[in-house]
């Protein structure tokens, strides 16, 4: 049960408007994020502060890459990522505010993803108008990360949550977030058994619990595989999105100079001209078309359907480099040398950064509005508690 709180519920209302695809609207509660964390001084937390950097550099390569006249759609969708990394720096100030459990707010998460999959149904409306299966599923596994008992009194109490998890997960087939999920999980469950923090008699539970895991996710590759395969007439792997994407940036890569890929070719930029759709893989001119058609008649740096690939043709390898910087800065060490406490925050914390790190090769997720203000969220208010002297 959701405990009635301020902080649950400001959490709930920032999480709820994140949940529309805010495109360029998402400027307004970035520049109120930045705004609010600049005031109260989270640039002096090392991470925060990287976040900063690569802001102010985004800035620069904007300027020096599209006239204020020219400012278009598509530029300001190219930069949608920049808007969403405020979260984080805010929500570091939103710890140090109201000190949330983490618990509380996966349950929110959680509450969310079950209020719009119910409302879907309901209604009867396709909750892929208001947000994708990926999506859906990142914020589930982000949601287990921070929830998955140590205990098993816990588990006990939990363990409602998992089975309406299951279901989503099972309705949803989500295979890369799940795949990601799936080995993030992992390793939070190998990292807390090391530092001793999980009570032995649950493991055969996770076991069992893990295999059924592993059967849904075959399942659903095969599944997918075959309805592929009966409805394009080729193989999955020549039909796979990622893969097309990727022929996309060969193809791209090829015309960079020296400085572009120091620096980026900037933002609002259509790729699509530097393309031979026709080559190699039958179904990439189709992808090109899905993409253009979606993209105000561009394919933007957010086609390429991966994170990494995006901010190395906006921004450049300097701009890449400083996002590993942040989330090197984010990576907690010596865990066995910290208190009881503050392990469970750092492996949480950890794991969370190998779930984005994951992501990024098979899903735009700074691109996508709520995925991005979850993890975020999550990953601000773990750093936050495991940077806290211990209690």
């Amino acid at each position: 049960m959701i405990k009635i709180k301020k902080y649950n519920f400001l959490f709930f209302s920032f999480l709820f408007i994140h949940i529309f695809r805010l495109g360029a609207l998402a400027a307004i509660p970035a520049a109120i994020f930045y705004l609010l964390s600049g005031m109260n001084q989270i640039f002096k937390f090392k991470a925060s502060f990287y976040i900063f950097i690569y802001v102010l550099y985004c800035a620069l390569v904007f300027i020096s890459s599209v006239s204020l006249s020219a400012v278009s759609t598509a530029s300001l969708i190219d930069l949608k990522p920049i808007f969403m990394l405020s979260v984080f720096p805010c929500f570091v100030l939103f710890d140090r505010l109201f000190s949330p459990k983490i618990d509380e707010i996966a349950k929110v998460i959680i509450f969310t993803v079950l209020m719009i999959m119910t409302l879907s149904f309901i209604f009867q409306f396709n909750y892929m108008n208001i947000i994708i299966r990926g999506d859906i599923g990142l914020i589930s596994m982000v949601a287990l990360i921070l929830l998955l008992p140590m205990s098993f009194k816990d588990l006990k109490r939990y363990i409602p949550l998992f089975v309406m998890l299951f279901l989503c997960f099972i309705l949803i087939q989500g295979r890369a977030s799940m795949l990601a999920g799936g080995i993030a999980i992992g390793f939070l469950l190998i990292q807390s058994i090391k530092a001793g923090l999980i009570e032995r008699r649950i493991l055969k539970y996770y076991f069992f619990l893990g295999a059924i895991f592993i059967g849904l996710i075959s399942l659903v590759f095969f599944s997918r595989a075959s309805d592929i395969s009966s409805n394009f007439g080729v193989s999955a792997i020549e039909s796979e999105a990622r893969l097309l994407a990727f022929i996309v940036f060969y193809d791209v890569a090829n015309s960079f100079t020296i400085s572009e890929w120091l620096f980026g070719r900037g933002f609002g930029i259509d790729f699509s001209t530097n393309i031979n759709c026709s080559r190699v893989l039958p179904l990439v001119c189709f992808h090109m078309e899905n993409i253009i058609m979606g993209n105000n008649g561009i394919y933007p740096a957010i086609g390429f359907h991966n994170e990494l690939i995006r901010i190395l043709v906006t921004t450049g390898l300097f701009g890449l480099i400083l996002i590993f910087i942040f989330l090197k800065s984010l990576w907690r060490k010596k865990i066995n040398a910290i208190s009881e406490v503050n392990k469970i925050y750092a492996i949480r914390l950890n794991s969370l950064i190998v779930l984005f790190i994951i992501s990024t090769f098979s899903h735009g997720i700074l691109g996508s509005t709520i995925t991005s203000f979850v993890i975020l969220s999550a990953m601000a208010i773990t750093y936050s508690k495991a940077l806290k002297k211990d209690v």
